[in-house]
């Protein structure tokens, strides 16, 4: 009788509330790229699909040095508003970011030559690498202020409107006048700018930043970020090692069709970031409080997500290919074949999100850059290997198993750091069947 009771409950909160919401337009701002695959693999060669890829890996993990985490230092102490002014704290952290990407322009000018995924980019599109990458990050630091405030509607309607217009810029350039990846990254540059400045002219005339430099929380927010960059950039690396390995391996043709397959099992990716951003603040309300009766709903949610993940996953998998074999170019059928690995791999990454908030929370941020660095070799290692064994499909086996590993470490490390109920949460549950009989 409990069971059904407390999951009514958990139903009604304001976590599924907020789940709603963010999925709403998340899943608004990934139909819509989605909706338009008929068109981008018509008018785009699997070559052209490479190189956007091989872009997207390379701002990615600028965005990665461009903003040293700080909007994760920024929304840990949101939760401490009697030792930090949010105002100044967000205003740092923006001014970091313009400081940064200056640095990493300069950077990037001077050491391109150095790095492989650089090779197949035309040296005249690397520099604006270091830009994009700064307009992404003071987008994820505008989103991130919304996100605090449990604005999902805010934030929602903010991503969907930058995606609405990339795509809409990024079929005019293509289409029309024929640019090819060219008019892809060019949309990126021009509606991550606009919606930027947007973000902080609406930030800036809520009050929620002041453009100030505060040298205290700039050591703070460092020290807070910075130690959490080898976890980012060796996820990051987890999550486009496949890209680089068929690149280099096979060729950009194969990581152009592989993009393809990663955008048709990104619809899983979009469940679990939605349940992320809602999640997120909620387990820290929750965290805080301490009581055992907040652990023990935490654990069940935990559970509940582990299990519903699991199943859509299985179930996206064996109907996506019967739905969509028509809706895509025919160049591009080979994608199918990719979509449950890489389903599957978003699936782990998914509850490795929800068991390395405990370390975030009890700022022990230090073992997820030791696990997630740990796994770059393991990475590596099996992706060379899988390869050769099944060519690209083995990357996709690859990446899905390093998921696994990395999660289940987490987890581990996680119930170490933070006690929380995992096994006896489940002791529990049978004796109130027992009780029942």
């Amino acid at each position: 009788m409990k069971l059904p009771l407390t999951f009514s409950n958990l139903s009604q909160s304001s976590l599924l509330r907020s789940v709603a919401t963010y999925g709403f337009f998340t899943l608004f701002n990934k139909v819509l790229p989605f909706l338009l695959l008929p068109v981008m693999t018509r008018y785009l060669t699997p070559n052209d699909y490479g190189l956007v890829s091989l872009f997207g890996v390379a701002t990615s993990c600028a965005c990665i040095f461009t903003g040293c985490n700080m909007d994760k230092a920024y929304f840990k102490i949101y939760y401490e508003p009697n030792k930090y002014k949010h105002q100044d704290y967000l205003g740092t952290a923006f001014l970091w970011v313009l400081a940064s990407s200056s640095f990493l322009f300069f950077a990037i000018s001077l050491l391109k030559d150095t790095f492989p995924v650089f090779e197949s980019i035309p040296t005249v599109w690397i520099s604006f690498i270091p830009w994009i990458a700064m307009m992404n990050v003071v987008m994820l630091l505008v989103q991130t202020a919304w996100q605090l405030r449990n604005k999902a509607f805010t934030y929602g309607f903010f991503q969907f409107g930058r995606t609405t217009t990339e795509l809409f810029i990024a079929l005019l350039l293509i289409v029309c006048l024929d640019l090819g990846w060219r008019g892809r990254i060019s949309a990126q540059i021009a509606a991550g700018t606009f919606f930027s400045i947007i973000g902080l002219r609406l930030l800036h005339k809520k009050e929620y930043i002041s453009f100030t430099l505060n040298k205290q929380y700039l050591r703070h927010g460092l020290r807070y970020g910075v130690p959490l960059i080898p976890h980012y950039l060796a996820g990051l690396l987890t999550v486009s090692i496949d890209k680089l390995f068929i690149g280099g391996m096979i060729g950009v043709l194969d990581v152009g069709i592989y993009a393809v397959g990663d955008q048709l099992a990104s619809m899983i990716n979009l469940l679990v970031t939605s349940f992320d951003q809602a999640y997120h603040p909620w387990l820290f309300r929750k965290l805080s409080i301490g009581s055992q009766e907040s652990k023990n709903i935490i654990v069940k949610a935990t559970y509940i997500y582990f299990a519903a993940i699991s199943i859509t996953t299985l179930l996206f998998s064996l109907l996506l290919p019967i739905a969509l074999i028509r809706f895509i170019g025919v160049r591009f059928h080979g994608a199918f074949e990719y979509v449950f690995w890489i389903s599957l791999g978003y699936a782990f990454l998914g509850m490795y999100y929800m068991v390395a908030k405990y370390l975030f929370f009890t700022e022990k941020t230090h073992l997820l850059s030791t696990i997630t660095l740990s796994s770059i070799p393991l990475n590596i290692v099996l992706n060379y290997i899988f390869i050769k064994w099944n060519g690209a499909l083995g990357a996709t086996q690859a990446t899905a198993l390093t998921h696994f590993l990395v999660f289940f470490i987490t987890w581990y490390a996680a119930a170490k750091a933070h006690s929380m109920p995992w096994i006896t949460f489940f002791k529990k549950t049978e004796r109130i069947f027992d009780t029942k009989q």
